[in-house]
């Protein structure tokens, strides 16, 4: 497995080595789509990407507005180039990585409310919101979690969008 925490906390390639070991991931399946070199990590483009989170939301919101606890949260100024907002806004912000081991990776990501482009959510949360990926011989395992710091009540769905 390959990350690219400063791409949206995305997974760049997800693949088994092949049986002559030789580290490499040519000849090796690939059970994404791995992220191109010029096209998508040198342009840090996550949508080219094997894989990448969707907080705090998923899917797409409808006129990039909703209404939550009788308060309507607009999101349509939030650099978002479609007219509904789209998967989140944490696949658009680098993360930074935490624990490491042989077998496991943390990224982290704390959100601050502002103006600019991928800040709109007006809630301010933690993820740690914590993606974890941990890896053994029966596979790939992607764990998230988001912790809401606002003194209000927040919304969340979260998901990983895999290509």
């Amino acid at each position: 497995m390959l990350l690219a925490p400063h791409v949206g906390g995305a997974i760049t390639a997800f693949y088994d080595l092949p049986d002559d070991g030789g580290g490499s991931s040519h000849g090796g399946l690939h059970w994404l789509r791995p992220a191109s070199a010029e096209e998508a990590l040198a342009a840090c483009n996550p949508l080219g990407m094997a894989s990448f989170p969707l907080l705090p939301y998923c899917n797409r919101l409808r006129d990039a507005r909703f209404v939550f606890d009788g308060r309507e949260v607009d999101l349509s100024a939030d650099g978002n180039a479609f007219d509904h907002a789209l998967h989140g806004h944490a696949w658009q912000r680098p993360w930074r990585v935490g624990l490491v081991s042989p077998t496991m990776v943390e990224l982290h990501l704390n959100h601050e409310p502002g103006s600019e482009p991928a800040h709109h959510w007006p809630y301010r949360y933690e993820v740690e919101a914590t993606q974890r990926f941990e890896l053994d011989d029966s596979g790939l395992f992607v764990t998230m979690s988001i912790r809401n710091l606002a003194d209000q009540p927040m919304p969340f769905g979260m998901g990983h969008y895999p290509y």
